[in-house]
């Protein structure tokens, strides 16, 4: 388990190999795990940063915490990220209840997206696992 990040599709849908449920935030542990967002978008992967800003709207009183105000977006700009390499990303196929989660491989070269495949190897890997779950579950 532990941390991950965020990389949203906003590529040309000829890139991506199914309909992707918008409803569901793919997430990646190929990149920070730091729970950052990151955008491939004009074949190109981003980075979003944001500063936050306190507003005067009290969210909670407390005497151990004290008080929590409400916070909200006070700047946001994206980065270009020069990656080179594959990153694996989760994410589930749209209108597809059925399926577990699509395992996808994205290829960057020097920066650029190359292609979006869906990650076979780790599709039959996780498919093995949940079999013999349903084996352990049955007996």
């Amino acid at each position: 388990m532990g941390m991950f990040d965020y990389i949203l599709l906003e590529c040309d849908t000829q890139h991506l190999p199914h309909q992707i449920d918008k409803s569901f935030v793919p997430q990646t542990k190929s990149l920070d795990n730091t729970m950052a967002t990151y955008i491939i978008h004009d074949n190109k992967l981003m980075r979003r940063h944001r500063t936050w800003k306190e507003t005067d709207e009290i969210l909670s009183e407390d005497t151990f915490f004290g008080t929590v105000y409400n916070r909200v977006i006070d700047k946001e700009w994206e980065e270009e990220v020069p990656f080179h390499g594959d990153i694996k990303v989760i994410t589930k196929e749209e209108n597809n209840e059925e399926t577990d989660l699509l395992r996808l491989l994205v290829r960057f070269t020097h920066g650029k997206l190359e292609w979006i495949h869906i990650d076979t190897e780790e599709m039959e890997h996780y498919a093995k696992i949940k079999k013999k779950l349903q084996e352990v579950n049955n007996k």
